[in-house]
């Protein structure tokens, strides 16, 4: 994914989804949904290892109003993940 093309959640999720090859019928769109992909996938695509997405020039989301809430549900699918 590239920063540029992240301009707010709504195209954070549309890159997430093209990246991990989320079928577009199956994602929701939203930022639930994007948490709840990446669990799906956690265990589909890697057999419970783990998923990694690299943001390329991630510096230039720094002032964005939705970084904090892409953060936010990245942490949370973490989390989810640990909490098993």
């Amino acid at each position: 994914m590239h920063a540029p093309d992240l301009t707010d959640g709504a195209s954070v999720c549309d890159a997430f989804a093209r990246a991990a090859g989320v079928p577009t019928g199956y994602f929701g769109w939203n930022w639930d949904a994007l948490v709840d992909s990446l669990d799906d996938l956690h265990d589909a695509v890697t057999g419970g290892v783990g998923l990694l997405m690299v943001v390329h020039g991630a510096d230039a989301l720094l002032g964005a109003d939705h970084l904090k809430v892409f953060v936010t549900m990245l942490c949370l699918a973490a989390a989810a993940r640990t909490a098993r």
